[in-house]
């Protein structure tokens, strides 16, 4: 984290790798791959129905300057002993300390806000998107929420999908169903320097509203 002077030092897999591709960007990749799904077949009519012209509100956590440290110590102590290689090294985040850390990202505050429930991560986004090829897409918002279950075992991240909204619609089921079917973080582990990162954690669960992240 940043103390508003000094630019955050960068963080290994924890967070631009694991913690980020499993819970933020994964969101995100699956949110635009299923807006750009959806407008390709039917191009300006579901244009107009699943996007809008305006961002949904998300919401923001701040933590109090004593809370920020604490969550910055259990990180950074969490950080040391991967990569010591410290055997037992372990942390847990709730939900508010992931969406703290998110306030705190320029690229993903107001973007994402995320939930944990049992064990599964709920997200809610409100992307900004981007003309693609023929589609005029400038200007306008993915506004959605997605349900999914994220695991990481010995190195293999696991992210499937549960449940799909886009601006309030579930997605068609024929879609859904080939959706759950797949691992949306597959391409990870198939990223050399990204699947190293990945083997210097044990696990990743979702339990009891917890983010549970173990070492090696």
């Amino acid at each position: 984290m940043s103390n508003g002077t000094n630019p955050p030092k960068k963080r290994g897999c924890l967070f631009y790798g694991c913690l980020s591709v499993a819970i933020v960007s994964i969101i995100l990749v699956l949110m635009l791959c299923v807006g750009l799904y959806i407008a390709k077949r039917t191009m300006t009519k579901l244009i107009d129905e699943y996007t809008d012209t305006t961002p949904q509100t998300i919401e923001l956590v701040t933590y109090e300057p004593a809370e920020r440290r604490e969550l910055k110590s259990k990180v950074d102590a969490f950080q040391a002993g991967i990569n010591k290689g410290e055997p037992g090294t372990e942390l847990v985040l709730s939900a508010s300390d992931l969406n703290a850390l998110i306030g705190e990202s320029s690229e993903w505050k107001g973007k994402v806000f995320v939930e944990l429930e049992d064990d599964q991560v709920k997200g809610k986004v409100a992307m900004p998107l981007s003309n693609f090829g023929p589609l005029k897409l400038n200007g306008r918002y993915l506004n959605g929420a997605v349900g999914l279950r994220v695991t990481l075992e010995d190195g293999k991240l696991s992210v499937r999908a549960n449940s799909v909204e886009v601006r309030g619609k579930a997605l068609p089921g024929a879609f859904m169903s080939e959706l759950k079917k797949n691992n949306l973080a597959e391409s990870v582990g198939r990223d050399p320097q990204q699947q190293k990162e990945l083997e210097k954690f044990k696990s990743l669960q979702i339990k009891d509203g917890k983010v549970i992240i173990r070492g090696k």
